[in-house]
C-alpha cells in the first residue's frame, strides 16, 4: 500500500518564506542558496502559492514552462563571444583640455556592445584576449533589489 504525504498550500507558503529568508541569510554569508521541488497534481494550487509569496514579499516572479523550450540555448542562452577591453575615458579639463584616464580593471564586451558605443568620452581597447558566455535570455527579469522567484514549471509533462 502506497502511502500520500499531504502538505496544505499555507505549509507550503510557510516553507517557501522559510526558504527565502534562508537564502538570503546564506547569500549574506557567502553561501549558496538551495531550491525547492513542488510535485503534486495537477491544478492544486503549485504555482498560485509560489507567485502569491512573491507578491507579498515584493519580489520579482518569473515563470518558465519547460515543456516549451526547445533547445538548450532557449533556457541558459545562446553562447557569444566576448572580449576583455581596456575602458579609456575622456573627461574635459577646466582649462578646455581634456584628460584620458583608464579603469583599473578591463571589462568584457560583447560585438554588439563594442559596436554600439555611442559615447564620445569612452573608447575601448581590446587586449586580445577573448571568451566565450552567453548572451541573456529573453525571460531573464531585470534586476529587483526584492530578490526574484523563478519557477520552472511543467518539467514533466505527460
Amino acid at each position: 500500500m502506497a502511502v500520500k504525504n499531504t502538505v496544505s498550500m499555507s505549509k507550503v507558503k510557510d516553507i517557501l518564506t522559510f526558504t527565502i529568508d534562508n537564502n538570503n541569510r546564506l547569500q549574506e554569508e557567502g553561501g549558496t542558496p538551495i531550491a525547492i521541488g513542488l510535485e503534486a497534481s495537477a491544478g492544486v494550487g503549485k504555482t498560485s502559492v509560489v507567485e502569491q509569496v512573491a507578491k507579498e514579499r515584493n519580489m520579482t516572479f518569473a515563470k518558465i514552462n519547460l515543456h516549451e523550450m526547445e533547445e538548450a540555448g532557449d533556457l541558459i542562452g545562446f553562447p557569444m563571444k566576448e572580449y576583455e577591453c581596456q575602458m579609456m575615458m575622456r573627461k574635459k579639463k577646466e582649462d578646455g583640455t581634456f584628460a584620458v584616464t583608464v579603469a583599473p580593471q578591463p571589462v568584457w564586451l560583447n560585438e554588439k556592445q563594442l559596436d554600439n558605443n555611442t559615447n564620445p568620452n569612452i573608447r575601448y581597447q581590446q587586449t586580445g584576449k577573448t571568451r566565450m558566455s552567453y548572451a541573456k535570455p529573453s525571460w531573464v527579469p531585470e534586476y529587483n533589489e526584492n530578490g526574484t522567484i523563478c519557477l520552472l514549471d511543467d518539467y514533466v509533462r505527460k
